[in-house]
């Protein structure tokens, strides 16, 4: 649908479509790290669940690019491995019947959603969502405007574009994302305290904002973007371990994580002009 639409509402409808199809998926796995991995391994799960998403930015940007000049193909390939990964991991974690580790009771339809929301009455479970909507917020909000902040307001060194400048700042960015990612699971497995490493992450987030601000240059930009990019990973390698800590009631663990999961996908947008200049073209003409 996406593919073949030349609408902006069919746009919207097909790229909502997707989101809401794609998230019934994730929102199945992240029940799976409660449900099949011992407390003492949530950091480490949550790394490696934190992994896909800067994982993902890289190969898809790769992707993008590969398709630039044949945006239906690019589409179509998409389509073709995305039921493709879901078979895969249907078929990588079977279920024991036998071993249920929680017993729920049957609800109807009507009463199931009426309570969805009804983890956020809890004030540890609240304030873990609070803290990974603000976050995320930040991180959209800073690489969505990466590229107009270095085309009117950072100076950047003579012959550079902004596009390469994107480009340049993405490569540093996301490798930083991706070890932080790795380092942050086992040490909140090894120390256990989940919101020294939220803090942390959102400190260094913030200095990497006022870096720029307060020293608009291209090497600020470089410096601040390394920053950002470590902290998200940090962020990322402890958020979902966090979670699975403070879920209000057994039984509800994959709504609870569902509505968690809300935090992210409300901000989290793929910011197309932080990944550079091709990438920023094809997302540009894909919608």
């Amino acid at each position: 649908m996406l593919g073949t639409s030349s609408s902006v509402a069919g746009l919207v409808v097909g790229w909502f479509l997707m989101q809401a199809l794609v998230n019934v998926g994730i929102n199945v796995i992240l029940a799976t790290i409660p449900d099949r991995i011992p407390a003492h391994r949530h950091g480490l799960a949550s790394t490696v669940q934190g992994l896909g998403l800067p994982v993902g930015a890289i190969i898809g940007v790769q992707v993008g690019a590969f398709f630039a000049d044949s945006i239906l193909t690019g589409y179509v390939v998409l389509a073709i491995l995305l039921p493709i990964a879901s078979l895969v991991s249907a078929w990588l974690t079977r279920e024991s019947r036998a071993t249920a580790t929680e017993v729920r009771e049957r609800r109807r339809v009507l009463v199931e959603l009426r309570q969805t929301f009804r983890s956020l009455k809890f004030r540890d479970y609240r304030w873990v969502f609070i803290s990974r909507a603000v976050l995320y917020l930040g991180f959209a909000m800073v690489g969505s405007l990466n590229l107009y902040a270095l085309q009117s307001y950072i100076e950047l060194p003579p012959g550079m574009t902004a596009a390469e400048g994107v480009a340049i700042g993405a490569s540093l960015l996301l490798p930083l994302t991706v070890v932080s990612t790795i380092i942050a699971g086992p040490l909140v497995d090894k120390f256990q305290h989940h919101r020294m490493f939220v803090l942390v992450a959102g400190l260094l987030a913030a200095v990497s904002t006022l870096i720029t601000w307060v020293w608009p240059v291209w090497t600020a930009n470089l410096i601040g973007g390394a920053l950002g990019g470590f902290a998200m990973g940090l962020y990322l390698g402890v958020d979902l371990a966090l979670a699975t800590l403070v879920l209000p009631a057994a039984g509800d663990t994959g709504r609870d994580l569902g509505v968690f999961h809300i935090a992210l996908t409300c901000y989290a947008r793929p910011a197309a002009p932080r990944w550079g200049a091709r990438s920023f073209q094809v997302s540009t003409r894909c919608g």
